[in-house]
């Protein structure tokens, strides 16, 4: 058994678009394909020159840095099922909407996008991907969006967290549906509930993990302890660093195993 993950770096705010795949059975998930669709077409070229099938495409939120690339995936891989939490719907069926907000032309493929499956809190799926390793639960993480999802990967010892949790910061809540107390509550009473040393993998930026964001995270230091000493820290204000919508410049293509 070996589980690898392929990471691209892709679309109008660099989101990290990953490919997870079982190097024995050649089942592969891919997480939050928001790239345009010359750069989905590379990565489709990659899986498929790896032999990959994709089984599943899972949506950490629906804004469209994580869902641009969704039409031309589909295409490839007509069986992969799209999964995305109910209360994200209204801004995956206004993707044309969304595009005109980034100044790109929304094409038919783009805008008519797969109905997809909806998730739920502390769901597993992958129960048709025995001996992949491949399974993953799913952790209801609102704040940064109403149904914004994270994907625990227990025998990768990984979460994909989106744009909930950052390395060393939080999404960000002054969009539509946003809540400060809501993200804080979704990391601290469901995320750092996770062993310490899970990877974290985000949405935008670089990898973390559990352990590491309890200790060093200032958005969440108020609400957690460390020793099981309370901690008391400031209570800044998520504008910057590597979030959604105001995301840098971040290298591509890198690799790395779960």
């Amino acid at each position: 058994w070996a589980m690898l993950r392929k990471q691209f770096v892709i679309g109008p705010v660099k989101v990290n678009c990953n490919v997870v795949y079982s190097t024995k059975t050649k089942e592969c998930l891919v997480v939050d394909p928001g790239g345009f669709e010359s750069e989905m077409n590379s990565i489709i070229k990659w899986m498929k020159k790896k032999h990959l099938q994709v089984q599943k495409i899972l949506i950490t939120h629906a804004h469209l840095d994580h869902i641009l690339g969704i039409a031309p995936l589909k295409k490839a891989f007509p069986t992969a099922d799209v999964y995305l939490h109910d209360e994200d719907r209204f801004m995956y069926d206004a993707i044309e909407a969304q595009c005109k907000m980034f100044g790109i032309i929304a094409k038919k493929k783009i805008s008519k996008l797969p109905t997809p499956l909806p998730l739920e809190h502390n769901q597993v799926l992958g129960s048709d991907l025995q001996d992949t390793g491949l399974q993953c639960k799913i952790f209801h993480t609102p704040g940064h969006s109403p149904g914004s999802c994270c994907f625990y990967f227990e025998e990768g010892n990984s979460v994909f967290t989106g744009d909930t949790l950052f390395k060393f910061n939080i999404g960000r809540t002054d969009l539509m549906g946003g809540s400060f107390e809501t993200i804080i509550s979704s990391i601290t009473e469901k995320l750092y509930n996770l062993p310490e040393d899970t990877v974290a993998i985000p949405g935008h930026g670089d990898t973390t993990s559990i352990g590491q964001e309890k200790l060093h995270n200032l958005f969440t230091q108020d609400h957690t302890s460390v020793n099981n000493k309370p901690t008391r820290g400031i209570s800044p204000q998520p504008i910057s660093g590597h979030q959604c919508l105001v995301c840098s410049s971040l290298p591509h293509f890198t690799t790395s195993s779960l």
